[in-house]
């Protein structure tokens, strides 16, 4: 009898065993499916898998996050996500593992996107509350996303600007499809008025429609898709004067690429792609002709930019092709992501998008006027309620006032249907030139020593003015163009143009001034905001570990820099002491960063004590002046660079504005854990290939896959970590690149390594070429694609691991030395 109970309580348990595994299995299933679609940005689709997980496991913080971040991409339900991005925000682990089923945590992003869910429904208050919660958690290292959430806070103060002095619209509903709603988006006219193609958002695909006006009157429009045989994510870009050439944007996964069709026999042909230089082996997104079609602006996030994604020109040549293209330089282009260009029919006034600027909130339409040979002027937002928090990305202008756009149909989530804009302005008589001062080296500003100066295009004076002590200005000025510059014996700025149009219709214009500090040697010298200690301290406070990862990262990609660290204290205590405590400051800061693996012998570090006061210690009357005491508390930072041709810019774009043209990886385990050879043999069982391991000095690290997009890569992550690798973690194809070169080139200036040289090619090859290898590519000033693997500080480790290599199916591979810097 007790033999058969305890058979009975064994099958109990197993059954009950095998009914939590087979739960866990079929979470896992749905986990990766709901991964799949979110990472493709398919919310719709996403969204009710996760409502499902979230009905197995409420208390699940990283289901709720996900569930928030759907209904926050799904226009016209994005005030849904705010409760469920509060209640994730509740349960936040800076260990949170993206992609992994088992993750019941949010990560700390899920405080940005809540500030966005309040943004995007005015909710400003609250929006600035959590994005300064952001701000204060987030890791120093992390000088991306500070940067961006700085551009957050301020869009908000602007956004609550520009809703207090509405413009007037009048806006109608095309109503092209009569019997049926659909969502149609990137409408593009010929520049006729007679031709209209846009973008459809089918059920199963994205299809391009094509329309022509007879009688004032929009035709029933056609489904063109299969006549340009193209298919997967498209939109279109462009159309010329007469309407029968037609550009588009295809993504193509690893880039997005230009497209163009023309009309033959009244039918449209085969889409062909727009040759080099216009298209690259980066992400170009759009395209635009100019009235003419002599110029072709388009979007491009190749090397050399200012940001993410820049607006270039490119000029017709008369062979018919396309010359060089030519950035529009930092009056257009920003840190971060510009779309959409269009010249307007006048060939003088550009729109377009942009995420910087003075956006109230993501992408905003801008327009800026082209003044003489190649100059634009300051770029000015349309306005509210034209441009709102949340995103406007396209607006297709007939003329300076008029034109299409994308809108979102009131209680329809998902449907977007075309409008023709009208902007009726109340022109305004006068208007104040507003903003703020700001240095490059962080000082304070001193009234009486910048000057503001507008001159008219004849360059006579019209206006001056001197900012406050804390670097506001203002001056009155009348609409008209403008070159607007400040003047100062310490600081220079370039000349900006201003064009405020007839048409304004705002009372204000909101414009900063940026000025930088004039070299003081022979030597180029790149000044960083000064680090700030409390009294009588030489600890590093948390605002100052921010600046010095800007520095660490100035020094990994350039290994020639060397800085000088000069501590400095205020006036208050004996003059021996101030000086032992300026030299300990300025030595915190060089531990700081040698402790992450910069050469002390880079560093010149000087104390000054109170000899070099930057700010008053006391008040004219002589009493004390904490605040000028506090400014003195400081360590400054000058970086040397011997080699005059660098050129240093810093581009900081956060995760949020990435584009898509990202490939990723599994690494095994973080750089500084070991991972088993025998978990190694098991995985690549598994799976039946073979892992990626790249060597760098005494570390290693292994890797599987390269995925196109995350999507791809959620189930193979998972099965990793249920098979031991636990800290497995998806990474950016790029951002694993960078790593790799920043350890590689801390190696190289520190001893003589060796390296295996596996492959040289006269055109790029990608990593799927190299199985089994993590390599590294070099252009050289031949124009040759070198391919390198590895670093070794020994010539014999170097040789066996050749041999590895040649064995591998590179049996050109040769052994290169790299000496010391």
């Amino acid at each position: 009898m007790v033999k058969k109970f305890v058979k009975y309580i064994l099958l109990v348990v197993a059954m009950a065993s095998f009914g939590i595994v087979q739960a866990q299995e079929s979470f896992k299933e749905l986990f990766n499916d709901a991964e799949y679609y979110f990472f493709l940005k398919d919310y719709k689709e996403a969204l009710p898998l996760y409502n499902k997980l979230y009905s197995l496991d409420s208390a699940n913080s990283n289901i709720i996050y996900k569930i928030g971040l759907c209904y926050l991409n799904i226009p016209g339900l994005k005030e849904k996500a705010i409760p469920y991005l509060e209640k994730a925000s509740q349960n936040i682990s800076k260990w949170y593992r993206e992609g992994y089923y088992r993750e019941k945590n949010a990560p700390l992003d899920v405080l940005f996107y809540l500030g966005q869910a309040y943004e995007v429904n005015f909710q400003f208050d609250k929006a600035l509350e959590a994005y300064k919660k952001f701000k204060e958690k987030i890791e120093v290292r992390d000088i991306f996303s500070l940067d961006y959430v700085n551009q957050q806070i301020k869009a908000c103060e602007i956004a609550n600007d520009y809703i207090s002095r509405p413009i007037t619209l009048k806006t109608e509903h095309l109503n092209l499809f009569k019997n049926t709603r659909k969502s149609c988006t990137y409408p593009v006219v010929s520049g006729d008025r007679q031709t209209m193609v846009f973008t459809v958002k089918e059920k199963f695909y994205t299809a391009v429609y094509y329309t022509k006006c007879v009688d004032g009157k929009w035709e029933t429009p056609k489904n063109v898709t299969l006549d340009l045989r193209v298919e997967g994510e498209l939109y279109t870009t462009s159309l010329n004067y007469s309407g029968d050439y037609l550009i588009i944007f295809v993504n193509e996964i690893t880039s997005g690429n230009l497209y163009y069709s023309t009309i033959k026999d009244g039918k449209w042909q085969p889409v062909k792609k727009l040759p080099s230089p216009i298209n690259s082996r980066d992400w170009e997104t759009f395209a635009s002709l100019s009235p003419d079609g002599k110029q072709l602006y388009f979007t491009s996030n190749r090397k050399g930019g200012y940001g993410g994604i820049d607006i270039y020109v490119s000029n017709l040549m008369p062979n018919g092709k396309w010359s060089e293209p030519v950035n529009l330089g930092p009056q257009i282009n920003t840190a971060y992501n510009e779309e959409s260009p269009i010249l307007c029919p006048n060939g003088k006034t550009l729109y377009f998008a942009s995420q910087g600027h003075n956006s109230m909130g993501g992408f905003d339409i801008f327009y800026s006027s082209k003044i003489g040979d190649g100059a634009w002027s300051v770029p000015t937002n349309v306005g509210y309620p034209f441009n709102t928090p949340d995103d406007e990305y396209f607006f297709f202008p007939v003329d300076s006032l008029t034109g299409y756009m994308p809108m979102v149909v009131e209680n329809q989530s998902s449907i977007y249907e075309i409008y023709k804009v009208s902007i009726y302005p109340s022109i305004a008589k006068k208007i104040k030139l507003f903003g703020n001062v700001k240095l490059s080296d962080n000082a304070d500003v001193k009234s009486d020593s910048i000057t503001i100066l507008v001159k008219d295009t004849s360059n006579n004076t019209v206006a001056m003015a001197l900012p406050l002590n804390d670097g506001s200005y203002s001056v009155d000025i009348k609409p008209g163009t403008y070159k607007i510059f400040a003047s100062s014996e310490f600081y220079i700025m370039d000349t900006l143009m201003l064009n405020i149009p007839l048409t304004y219709n705002q009372e204000k214009y909101p414009l900063d001034l940026n000025l930088r500090a004039k070299p003081t040697t022979n030597e180029e010298v790149i000044k960083f905001n000064y680090i700030l200690f409390d009294f009588n301290s030489y600890e590093l406070k948390r605002e100052a570990l921010f600046e010095l990862e800007k520095i660490y990262k100035l020094m990994i990609d350039y290994p020639d820099l060397y800085i000088e660290v000069i501590g400095h204290t205020d006036s208050k205590g004996a003059p021996a002491v101030n000086l032992l405590l300026s030299a300990r400051r300025a030595n915190a800061v060089v531990e700081y960063l040698v402790n992450k693996g910069i050469d002390e012998k880079r560093f010149v570090v000087r104390g000054m004590g109170s000899m070099v006061s930057f700010a008053a210690n006391t008040n004219p009357d002589g009493s004390d002046n904490p605040h000028g005491r506090k400014l003195n508390r400081r360590v400054s930072i000058r970086v040397f660079n011997p080699n005059k041709n660098i050129k240093i810019e810093y581009v900081d774009i956060p995760e949020h504005l990435k584009p898509q043209n990202q490939k990723y990886t599994i690494m095994l385990s973080p750089i500084n854990d070991t991972i088993s050879p025998e978990l190694v043999k098991r995985i690549e069982k598994f799976f039946d290939f073979r892992l990626r391991e790249f060597k760098i000095g005494s570390r290693s690290i292994t890797c599987m896959g390269v995925y196109e997009t995350k999507a791809d890569a959620i189930q193979d992550l998972n099965t990793i970590i249920d098979l031991g690798a636990t800290r497995a973690m998806l990474i950016n194809e790029d951002e694993m690149q960078r790593f790799i070169t920043a350890l590689q080139k801390n190696v190289i200036t520190q001893k003589t390594v060796f390296t295996i040289l596996v492959a040289t090619s006269e055109i790029p090859l990608t990593q799927d070429f190299f199985r089994g290898l993590y390599v590294t590519e070099e252009v050289g000033d031949d124009g040759i694609y070198r391919y390198y693997y590895g670093l070794f500080d020994s010539k014999e480790k170097a040789s066996k691991m050749l041999e590895n290599v040649n064995s591998m199916g590179y049996p050109n591979a040769i052994l290169v030395k790299l000496n010391k810097r």
